[in-house]
């Protein structure tokens, strides 16, 4: 938020604008620090693999609402890029699974 403050005041965006432009940045700093704090209380409560399933979901709510909300193009380099993170985080989560459960499960899995 700060970075952005000084940024706008060296390139004199601020000027062009009334209290809308600084209003909307903090309202962006101070809303992204209340969402990471409650991140990182959901990772230090809650169970990791469901939280992290949860945080890649936000890419993908990301997309679709700069579909409906921005105009954005759907575009294959977009697709690819979605399918290529929920590709690289199922063996992750598989082998995260695996290394949670316990060791009774695990010999029953491997018996059958």
């Amino acid at each position: 938020m700060a970075a952005g403050a000084l940024t706008m005041l060296w390139t004199g965006a601020s000027a062009h604008r009334t209290l809308e432009g600084p209003a909307l940045l903090l309202a962006v700093g101070l809303l992204a620090s209340v969402a990471q704090l409650l991140m990182t209380r959901a990772y230090g409560t809650g169970r990791t693999l469901v939280n992290a399933s949860l945080q890649y979901l936000g890419i993908a709510f990301a997309f679709v609402y700069g579909v409906l909300l921005f105009d954005e193009r759907i575009t294959w380099m977009a697709i690819a890029g979605m399918a290529l993170i929920v590709a690289a985080g199922r063996p992750a989560a598989s082998l995260l699974r695996s290394r949670a459960a316990p060791a009774d499960a695990r010999q029953s899995t491997l018996e059958s």
